[in-house]
């Protein structure tokens, strides 16, 4: 045989070979399918969720995830831990819209917010249903910052901003939420640390209230404005708003923290319509009573839930004036100025806040409490229609008052509450601040 013969017979050889070996391959790709299905199958008949129906599935992975979202983003934490389990596992959750519509970005320091990449994905697993993002941590770059708000934007149900570092270590002095769209946006929380509150422009503010036409609960904590939006050149261009239903300058009242960082945030009411306002919170009301006055009287809101506490010194008549301008109260919050006024105003005068079914009174600063205001709360206990009464001073009353008081209540079938803060056990502001020191908290 000659020797291009012989070449001839190995290359055919070794193409049969090779056949041999892709056929031996295939089978071995095939064995191994059939092992991974059978496993499947295993599977399937071992893990109780497999035989759930997919409905049941998704609720179960939903009810997994908690309301804490600190470390929503991740991976070892749900809803991303679903997805390194098993594939039955990663199906389920990536076929389940309800398990992504919260994200929180925490951002960390020189991370130049790089969780956003996520966000767009994670839009997309949220479907159409209404998402909820909050916001926190380390402020480098507030143009990725205003850029991730604006891609949200649309998709956004609730919007939660917290405490934002700033590169030097500071609050950074200005959030910027001008420029995104927020169409079906329902609550805005903006909270900042009393200590560090950021200062910021009406314009904004107005902007994206403007930018937010459904939004109906807004909340700005700890936050207030510089002096010189007094004495602005150009007024801001006034807005009405037709949604809004709640909103709350600072802190809720029934807390013993002082926030002076609060402080003239409501200037925003000289430039806002809200004849839907339902519930309005003023924290350290450092603004002219001609401001709100003039605010409610345009407005003519229906509001239902008032909470205040000034700071201005307003004098008691002044109070009273105020209060006058919302008569369809059913709960009322005085803090501290005009507190003593509006008890005897409710227990003297039928016509004076008809509606009223919920008063709250609190004052931290006076040590002695006159026993006139005693005597008007027994009035108003003997002949207001109320469901709960609060008077919270940093002194409890005398024990045979308190009795009085708590006996006139169970007989009209009102909640009566006396004395100090029960979240603070009881204990008197100097004393509370007194074993905070002796504990190191202070």
């Amino acid at each position: 045989m000659s020797r291009a013969s012989t070449a001839a017979h190995l290359r055919g050889e070794l193409r049969d070979l090779s056949s041999a070996i892709e056929i031996q391959i295939q089978v071995l790709r095939d064995l191994r399918k059939q092992q991974s299905d059978v496993r499947k199958r295993l599977n399937a008949v071992l893990d109780p969720m497999a035989l759930l129906p997919l409905e049941l599935q998704s609720e179960i992975f939903v009810r997994c995830v908690s309301d804490d979202l600190d470390c929503i983003m991740d991976p070892k934490n749900f809803p991303l831990a679903f997805l390194l389990v098993s594939r039955l596992w990663r199906d389920i959750a990536l076929s389940t819209p309800r398990l992504w519509t919260r994200l929180r970005i925490n951002v960390f320091r020189n991370s130049n917010i790089a969780s956003a990449e996520l966000v767009p994905s994670w839009i997309k697993l949220a479907g159409n249903l209404p998402m909820s993002l909050t916001l926190s941590g380390w402020l480098q770059d507030s143009q990725n910052f205003s850029a991730l708000l604006e891609g949200c934007g649309p998709h956004l149900h609730e919007l939660f901003i917290q405490p934002l570092v700033g590169q030097e270590g500071s609050m950074t002095r200005q959030i910027h939420l001008s420029g995104a769209a927020f169409p079906s946006l329902h609550t805005l929380v903006i909270h900042s640390t009393s200590h560090m509150a950021a200062t910021y422009n009406v314009t904004d503010w107005l902007d994206v209230l403007h930018a937010a036409p459904l939004l109906a609960e807004c909340y700005l904590r700890g936050i207030r404005y510089g002096e010189s939006e007094y004495l602005r050149a150009e007024a801001p261009m006034h807005l009405t708003h037709a949604s809004l239903r709640k909103l709350h300058f600072g802190l809720a009242q029934n807390s013993r923290r002082v926030n002076y960082a609060e402080r003239n945030s409501a200037i925003l009411l000289q430039h806002l319509t809200l004849p839907s306002l339902e519930d309005l919170l003023l924290s350290f009301l450092e603004i002219p009573l001609t401001i709100v006055t003039s605010f409610l009287t345009r407005s003519a809101a229906p509001i239902r839930v008032l909470e205040m506490k000034m700071d201005l010194r307003w004098p008691p008549e002044s109070v009273i004036e105020f209060i006058n301008f919302t008569p369809d109260l059913t709960h009322l919050t005085v803090v501290e100025e005009g507190y003593s006024s509006v008890l005897e105003a409710i227990a003297t005068q039928d016509d004076f806040l008809p509606n009223l079914r919920h008063l709250s009174l609190w004052d931290w600063n006076r040590k002695m409490q006159s026993p006139v205001d005693y005597e008007f709360a027994r009035q108003l206990l003997g002949v207001r229609p109320l469901e709960s009464f609060r008077l919270c001073l940093d002194q409890p009353p005398p024990a045979a008052v308190a009795e009085s008081l708590r006996s006139l209540g169970e007989e009209r079938g009102i909640d009566v509450k006396l004395g100090v803060d029960g979240s603070q056990g009881g204990l008197s502001v100097a004393e509370f601040l007194r074993r905070m020191k002796e504990q190191g908290v202070l």
